[in-house]
C-alpha cells in the first residue's frame, strides 16, 4: 500500500514538470539534416506525457514495494532465508530502476542510429517519437515482468525445498507472467511476443536455480539443487514443467 501511494503521488507530482524531461529526453535523438521527427496529435503528447509520469513513479517506489513485500514476509522466515531473501529483494530493488532508466535512455540513441544507417535513397526519414516512447515503455515492462519473475522463481526456490510442490507452484507463476508480458508488450511487438515469452519462461527458469543456489551459499544449495530422477505424480502441471526444466539446462 505505501509503495502504491508513493508511485501515485510521484506520477502525479510528474505530470506537471515532465514536460522539461520530455524535450531533454527529445533532444537526445541525434537528427541529420535530412531526418526530421514526425508530428503527433494532443492525444498522443498526453499518452506520452502520462506514460513517463506513472513509469517515473514505478521506479521511484519500487524500493518501497520490495521493502513491504520482504516486512509481509519476514516474520515466518528462518534466519538463512531471512539473509537470502533480504539480499534477493536488495538486488532487485535497484536492477529495476536502472534497467529502466538504461533502456529507456538509450532507445533515442538507438533509433537515431537506425534511422541514419538503414535509408532508402529518396525517401525523407521520419521519426515517430510516439513509437519510440510506446516501444520503451513496452521494452521496459518486458524488463520488469521478466526481473520479478526471476525474483519470484528465486523466492519459491529458497522457500519451498519440496521438489514436486514447488514445481507446480513454479509453472503457475510461469502462466501468470506470461499473460502479464503478453500485455505489456505493445504492437511493435508484434510476432515476437510467442517467442519473447517462451524465452522468458527458459531464462528465468534456469537464472532462477542459479540464483537461490547464490543467495543461499554452500549450505543450503542442496535445498535448492534438483534431483533429476523419473517420479511418479499425478500432478498435471510437470509436464509443462520437466519441458522448461530440460531447456534449462542449455543456460
Amino acid at each position: 500500500m505505501p509503495a502504491l501511494l508513493v508511485c501515485s503521488i510521484v506520477a502525479l507530482t510528474t505530470s506537471f514538470y515532465i514536460r522539461g524531461v520530455i524535450e531533454i529526453w527529445i533532444g537526445s535523438f541525434e537528427i541529420n539534416d535530412d531526418i526530421a521527427l514526425a508530428l503527433y496529435s494532443p492525444y498522443d503528447w498526453y499518452t506520452m506525457r502520462w506514460s513517463f509520469s506513472i513509469l517515473f513513479g514505478v521506479i521511484i517506489s519500487f524500493p518501497f514495494l520490495c521493502l513491504g513485500f520482504y516486512r509481509f514476509m519476514e516474520s515466518g522466515l528462518l534466519s538463512t532465508e531471512k539473509r537470502s531473501i533480504r539480499s534477493l529483494f536488495l538486488v532487485i530493488s535497484f536492477i529495476i530502476p536502472m534497467g529502466v532508466s538504461i533502456i529507456v535512455a538509450l532507445n533515442p540513441i538507438v533509433a537515431s542510429a537506425v534511422a541514419s544507417s538503414d535509408r532508402i535513397e529518396g525517401v525523407v526519414t521520419k521519426i515517430d517519437p510516439i513509437s519510440i516512447v510506446e516501444f520503451s515503455i513496452s521494452a521496459s515492462w518486458v524488463f520488469t515482468v521478466f526481473t520479478l519473475l526471476v525474483c519470484t522463481l528465486t523466492t519459491t526456490r529458497i522457500l519451498i525445498s519440496d521438489n514436486e510442490i514447488g514445481a507446480s507452484i513454479r509453472v503457475r507463476f510461469h502462466l501468470i507472467f506470461a499473460a502479464l508480458l503478453f500485455v505489456a508488450m505493445s504492437n511493435d511487438f508484434r510476432g515476437l511476443r510467442a517467442i519473447i515469452i517462451f524465452a522468458s519462461a527458459v531464462v528465468s527458469d534456469a537464472l532462477s536455480k542459479r540464483l537461490a543456489q547464490f543467495f543461499l551459499g554452500s549450505i543450503g544449495a542442496n535445498l535448492v539443487d534438483r534431483v533429476r530422477v523419473p517420479f511418479k505424480s499425478t500432478n498435471q502441471f510437470d509436464g509443462p514443467w520437466r519441458l522448461l526444466d530440460g531447456l534449462g539446462w542449455f543456460f
